[in-house]
């Protein structure tokens, strides 16, 4: 089976954990109908593996780990903009 792209829709919460195939590769984040949402490139056929996600929203404190994470995206909802980072948790 080919890698086909699959979206997670994610809570509004500073850290959360998204299960998604190992290896997949986050292409996007943005908002469909009122709700944050990454997607990413994945081989269906491996494992799930954890990805740790933090949303920031602009004017908020920056954690103190935030350079352990990469950058996805910046998602813009009416008056207010997240800007979405992930680490990818015992990848196999």
């Amino acid at each position: 089976m080919p890698r086909t792209i699959h979206k997670f829709p994610l809570s509004l919460v500073e850290r959360q954990i998204v299960e998604m195939p190992a290896g997949s590769e986050i292409l996007s984040a943005q908002d469909q109908g009122g709700v944050v949402t990454l997607w990413a490139l994945c081989d269906p056929r491996r494992g799930s593996g954890p990805v740790e996600v933090t949303i920031i929203g602009t004017g908020h404190p920056v954690p103190a780990d935030l350079g352990l994470f990469y950058y996805v995206g910046t998602v813009q909802q009416s008056s207010f903009v997240w800007h979405v980072f992930a680490k990818r948790l015992n990848d196999g």
